[in-house]
């Protein structure tokens, strides 16, 4: 399993410093994200959420500002970028217009 986290000051209904976490990563080939909250003064750990594929708002956020922008490059020639639009598109939530333009962005730099 591969990932990122993002760890987040947080106030427990306690009233004590608490953590919330965030993590995206990818199991078994496909992407997943999730929320974990912990407080060590009164011992609450729960998962607040998790999901499949893009991660909200939020938690994209924590991770960007933590760990910054990524870029793909794909390593070996393909016969087809399809395959890779389509998981871009998947996980970016853009149009393939919009993929084909980050493509092209891509195969200028």
């Amino acid at each position: 399993m591969t990932g990122q986290t993002a760890k987040i000051a947080s106030l427990c209904e306690c009233g004590s410093a608490a953590v919330r976490q965030v993590n995206q990563f990818i199991d078994n080939g496909e992407l997943w994200w999730d929320t974990e909250f912990s407080c060590d003064g009164c011992g609450t750990y729960l998962c607040e959420d998790s999901g499949r594929g893009t991660a909200p708002d939020d938690v994209r956020e924590a991770l960007l500002a933590v760990h910054g922008p990524a870029r793909l490059r794909l390593v070996h020639p393909v016969p087809s970028l399809l395959p890779a639009l389509k998981v871009f598109r998947e996980v970016s939530a853009v149009s393939l217009s919009q993929a084909m333009g980050c493509r092209r962005a891509v195969l200028v730099s």
